[in-house]
């Protein structure tokens, strides 16, 4: 787990750009419950009012799970323009975990809009996708000076792996789909085209037939009259002498 350093401050920030193809992957009701009890069972373990699980948007980020704590000012679905030097904002910039003690004596967070709600601490680190997009953070915050000692820390690193590998779940799922969708759709494909391919050798069948009548009609029948030719007489006289 490594942790950025508290030097890089807002003015090196910028809002989250790119394409997320992960962004309309729903989450299972039964993994938010799960994740439910990750942030309460973070938040009685560290002693802090807030544990939150964030998702990140191309323009903005938001709450996906809470701890259900007193005091917690955080709700499910609130939502926070980026490009406004949040914390998580900055651990998703920078790929890496991030600690702050206390942002009120801190020239970098002084200005962090976490702290009109009274957060003065924060620990969080980045959640990923397993082909590498960016699902969001997962994070600490207290109303009061936090170091996040090393065993919260350490808790900490290990509900993200937790949720990771329930995230590599949903991908393979959408996943899974997604292909047999490809391969439905192949085979509908398929299916047209052989059936075209069979009308085609059908029509073609059809004219061969059409052509071998018209070249017997024209070695037996006169152009003109379209009697029996003398050839065709002939051997219909013989048929009939017989």
């Amino acid at each position: 787990n490594d942790t950025c350093s508290q030097g890089v401050g807002r003015r090196q920030r910028t809002a989250f750009m790119g394409t997320l193809q992960t962004l309309d992957y729903e989450i299972p009701e039964s993994m938010r419950r799960s994740w439910q009890n990750i942030v309460n069972l973070l938040a009685r373990i560290a002693d802090v009012p807030t544990t939150l699980i964030m998702r990140i948007h191309p323009d903005y980020i938001e709450v996906n799970t809470t701890s259900e704590t007193e005091n917690n000012p955080y709700q499910v679905g609130d939502k926070e323009k980026l490009g406004h030097g949040l914390y998580c904002e900055h651990v998703i910039q920078n790929k890496c975990g991030l600690l702050v003690p206390n942002a009120l004596v801190d020239e970098n967070w002084k200005d962090n809009p976490d702290i009109e709600l009274g957060m003065l601490s924060y620990c969080g680190l980045p959640l990923y996708w397993p082909n590498g997009e960016t699902f969001g953070t997962i994070c600490m915050l207290d109303v009061k000076e936090n170091q996040y000692n090393d065993t919260y820390r350490e808790l900490l690193a290990s509900f993200k792996e937790s949720i990771e590998a329930q995230l590599a779940v949903v991908f393979q799922q959408h996943k899974l789909v997604r292909l047999n969708n490809e391969l439905k759709s192949r085979v509908e494909t398929r299916t047209t085209d052989l059936a075209q391919l069979s009308y085609s050798l059908t029509r073609e069948i059809d004219r061969r037939k059409a052509a071998e009548k018209q070249v017997n009609y024209q070695q037996t029948h006169d152009q003109g009259t379209g009697f029996l030719n003398r050839a065709a007489l002939e051997q219909v006289l013989d048929q009939t002498l017989d």
